[in-house]
């Protein structure tokens, strides 16, 4: 119940109100944001783990095929070089991906490397597994 004497405001003017108060806390919201964005500028965080090297190491691979080197595939072996750029570019996408969902879960570096390595354990693991019953 409002206390004697206090009027109750109607929505019409609740609705002018929020909307005399919206410059100013957008103002607000605007200068918050602009000082987060100077304060960490110079704070770039840049962390080395597996999938980022597995990452670097597929692009290589995609730019020596590309290039036409014959240190990937040999030298009779050409006709496996376009699926072997896909596989390369989706296993970049993917380690890329999973890179970046692991650094938003794991804060801690140590804990970060040892889960990546344990994924690409895993997946060596699965396609050796599926090589071996599937063609073996």
């Amino acid at each position: 119940m409002p206390k004697r004497g206090k009027k109750i405001p109607t929505s019409r003017e609740l609705s002018m109100r929020r909307r005399n108060n919206t410059p100013h806390l957008q103002k607000k919201i605007i200068k918050k944001v602009t000082h987060l964005k100077i304060k960490n500028a110079g704070k770039l965080k840049v962390k080395l783990t597996p999938l980022n090297i597995i990452s670097a190491l597929s692009i290589m691979a995609v730019g020596g095929l590309i290039a036409k080197k014959e240190w990937i595939l040999g030298a009779g072996n050409h006709e496996f070089k376009n699926p072997l750029i896909a596989l390369c570019i989706l296993v970049f996408f993917v380690s890329l991906l999973c890179d970046q969902i692991f650094r938003k879960f794991i804060p801690s570096l140590a804990r970060l490397w040892m889960t990546q390595l344990m994924l690409i354990l895993l997946t060596v693991l699965f396609v050796l597994v599926l090589k071996l019953s599937v063609f073996g």
